[in-house]
């Protein structure tokens, strides 16, 4: 696609910024930036919600919002597994868009 110009949009995104390992009992501070279209512009005021899901404990949850800046830090207590599977969904909802990340959490 070299040469060629990418066309616009205005969807929502989110990214993960920092490291993105995530193990089980980790203790972690996930910083997140909420921006919309090509152009990447910050949003506001999006409400994030991250989900710690695994197949050998209960989900945990955590919210927060973005700040002026588009950022948001989110402190994470991940439950500690030694067996199965766990992921983190990390969503953004903002002006009635919905977007979604996901992580793999490895067993610690």
């Amino acid at each position: 696609l070299s040469g060629q110009e990418r066309p616009a949009n205005s969807k929502l995104g989110i990214e993960l910024l920092g490291d993105s390992k995530f193990k089980g009992g980790d203790r972690r501070t996930v910083n997140l930036l909420v921006c919309r279209g090509t152009d990447r512009k910050v949003v506001a005021g999006a409400q994030i919600m991250v989900k710690v899901l695994g197949s050998s404990f209960r989900p945990v949850i955590f919210h927060a919002r973005s700040d002026a800046n588009g950022l948001a830090k989110v402190h994470l207590q991940l439950p500690s597994f030694q067996a199965g599977r766990a992921a983190l969904l990390v969503r953004a909802i903002n002006a009635g868009e919905e977007i979604e990340l996901r992580r793999i959490v490895t067993p610690g």
